[in-house]
């Protein structure tokens, strides 16, 4: 009986470090992605300041950029 709870707790410790590893892994994934569309968003308004885009291309992109954005950092503050 003691060897059974024993490893119980063992397995219990393993499943809690997995979780957690995957929850900083998937909160890492989320952190990049916000990078990644924060960037973009710069980028893009490079080209609208340089007249290498047009507005309606502007403001299409930078709308469907935001959303995203929004959508993840929502997602961050549930880990948070």
């Amino acid at each position: 009986m003691i060897h059974q709870n024993t490893y119980t707790g063992i397995d219990s410790n393993i499943e809690n470090s997995y979780l957690a590893l995957q929850s900083n892994r998937m909160l890492f994934k989320l952190q990049t992605e916000k990078f990644s569309i924060e960037q973009t968003i710069k980028n893009l308004e490079k080209k609208f300041q340089t007249g290498r885009i047009g507005v309606e291309t502007f403001m299409k992109q930078f709308r469907a950029l935001q959303s995203e954005l929004y959508l993840i950092e929502r997602k961050i503050k549930q880990f948070i």
